[in-house]
């Protein structure tokens, strides 16, 4: 691995005894494998998704219908890494119980995929008796499976071999106010104009 590589994933350290369950606005970057640009390029500043992007921008529209009390509005689908914001809002103590969570894995290429089961409520529940509540990295882990489940579905259609999906771990980035919330939208809009000199462009 590239001291590049190494230094974001220095960068993707949690915080140290900060529930990720809280209430609150993320910003999140999700890297492909080795920063592969697998889910589209960039032509005249504009983003052109590939078939593997299209998967990773459907599913993250369907992130809310997984999870209650989340919103999933603004995100950039790049070619090799994704920028977007996650609002987990109030936990609902009155939300329904959740059946056992059994997760379905299956291999590909020494990459373990989950398929995560929809979950009912902000909580994970088994036996009738919450056991804790969800956080962002549920909620990522998720993801990443789910994109990576259907991208190795239709890399089988074609007879192909896919690989690994998805670099280890993800940065998160807590917004603490508005003027901060808002800076970062900015940012996700304008990161097609700024690809040329974007460092995960770099690393590609």
């Amino acid at each position: 691995m590239s001291s590049e590589s190494q230094q974001f994933h220095r960068r993707s350290i949690r915080l140290k005894d900060f529930s990720y369950s809280q209430p609150g606005d993320y910003f999140v970057t999700l890297c492909t494998y080795q920063f592969k640009c697998i889910f589209g390029s960039i032509a005249d500043c504009e983003v052109h998704l590939s078939q593997y992007g299209e998967i990773a921008s459907v599913q993250w529209q369907k992130l809310p219908e997984r999870f209650q009390n989340i919103i999933c509005e603004s995100v950039i689908i790049m070619p090799n890494h994704i920028h977007g914001i996650i609002t987990i809002q109030n936990h609902d103590e009155n939300a329904g119980s959740l059946t056992s969570i059994n997760e379905t894995r299956i291999e590909a290429n020494n990459s373990t995929i989950t398929d995560i089961p929809k979950f009912s409520s902000h909580q994970i529940w088994q036996s009738g008796v919450r056991t804790r509540e969800i956080t962002l990295g549920d909620i990522i882990g998720a993801y990443k499976s789910l994109v990576a489940k259907e991208c190795l579905e239709l890399c089988k259609s074609h007879n192909q071999r896919m690989g690994k999906l998805w670099q280890r771990n993800y940065y998160e980035k807590i917004i603490r106010n508005e003027k901060a919330y808002h800076k970062i939208i900015e940012y996700i809009h304008n990161n097609p104009l700024l690809w040329e000199l974007d460092q995960f462009h770099q690393l590609s």
